[in-house]
């Protein structure tokens, strides 16, 4: 879930055209925390998984340990059901167990490319890389399956939908995943469905194939090239040129001005939707037909301690959709404290997070960047 963190802010940063250093910057400042050499060897240790409450203020803190975070609840909801759902869609589409070593190296490869040579973050990533694999390399199939299955558990209530699966055909408009298409992958080296084995005295005889409705594509060890794995599953699916252009028509729409829009927003909160069967679908992008965007903004924590809390006597802003008046309420309810079983992750991470700091030293102020 870090990759798929790593992949949809370097994305949301490239599409705002922050240049590649900076960007840099900021998620090297996220990557040396969680990479950090000790912290890794504590989440080696056999445990128990993690409940959902723990992870999710795991990636909370991770978000706000740099010099940018989200600005809004919402923003950071939308941020974890992405990554939560992409990668159950990877562990459901995984062709075996042992598959579960190359998804995880591909995340890993994908950081290592998005954050370049990096003199102190560079060598963790190395050293997260091989004791991973050192410790998976040689375990059982049945055991790599057991961890799956759990996975699988710990992701089977997640069914948020996502504009960039929903086009591409891999899940439908209840959120859940269409795995099996006209074309099957098969574990390497296994043999496809249909083939039938005649043996005579020990040694096979005769090979048949019977006719299959649906067609399989067999994976060889020599198919596979140098320094590549075996599936593509785990890398980036964010293509940040694809949308260049959404900056100038979120301007096009600022200089157009229309007297009729109370009128059109207070239409969409009486309007059911006959698509979604709900009364409203909040969404936090600038084309509710596009799900891929995440809404949030890329704030200076000196600029917000700076900003005067007192409420603004300024002109309502127009909004462009239901999405963005809704965006601004607060719909949250305070949740109850209780201790959590990630009670001691959490802490781990604060002491990471205070060496990182204390040895960057004190941040500069910096200018504030939309991420909307």
């Amino acid at each position: 879930m870090t990759g798929e963190m790593t992949y949809i802010l370097e994305y949301r940063l490239a599409t705002q055209k922050v240049p590649q250093s900076r960007r840099r910057q900021v998620l090297g400042l996220i990557l040396e925390t969680v990479f950090r050499e000790k912290f890794l060897e504590k989440m080696f240790y056999p445990q128990e998984i993690y409940s959902k409450s723990t992870v999710r203020q795991f990636f909370d803190k991770m978000a706000q340990i740099s010099a940018m975070h989200l600005d809004n609840t919402s923003s950071m909801n939308r941020l974890f059901d992405m990554m939560t759902m992409v990668v159950k869609h990877q562990m459901m589409s995984i062709d075996e167990p042992k598959q579960i070593i190359d998804v995880t190296v591909n995340h890993l490869e994908g950081i290592k490319e998005i954050l370049g040579h990096h003199p102190e973050i560079s060598p963790q990533i190395e050293f997260a890389q091989t004791t991973f694999i050192n410790s998976f390399s040689d375990i059982e199939t049945w055991e790599m399956a057991l961890i799956r299955y759990a996975l699988l558990n710990y992701f089977q209530d997640s069914h948020m939908k996502m504009g960039e699966m929903l086009r591409a055909g891999v899940q439908l408009e209840n959120g859940r995943f269409v795995l099996l298409g006209k074309e099957i992958r098969i574990p390497l080296d296994a043999s496809p469905p249909g083939s039938v084995k005649y043996y005579e005295r020990g040694q096979v005889s005769k090979i048949t194939t019977l006719v299959m409705p649906e067609k399989y594509i067999c994976l060889r060890k020599e198919d596979i090239q140098p320094g590549k794995t075996t599936t593509t599953l785990g890398e980036s699916i964010y293509i940040a040129s694809e949308y260049t252009n959404e900056e100038k028509a979120e301007e096009t729409y600022n200089r157009t001005t229309n007297r009729d829009d109370e009128m059109k927003l207070l239409t969409k909160i009486i309007n059911r939707s006959d698509n979604t069967g709900e009364d409203f679908v909040l969404k936090l992008f600038d084309n509710e037909d596009d799900d891929k965007h995440i809404r949030g903004r890329i704030t200076s924590k000196a600029d917000e301690k700076d900003r005067p809390k007192s409420r603004s006597t300024s002109k309502p802003t127009r909004y462009k959709s239901l999405a963005e008046a809704i965006g601004e309420m607060d719909l949250t309810k305070p949740s109850a404290e209780r201790p959590s079983r990630g009670e001691h992750m959490l802490k781990m991470m604060d002491e990471s997070e205070s060496r990182t700091r204390s040895r960057s030293g004190p941040r500069k102020k910096t200018a504030t960047r939309d991420l909307n």
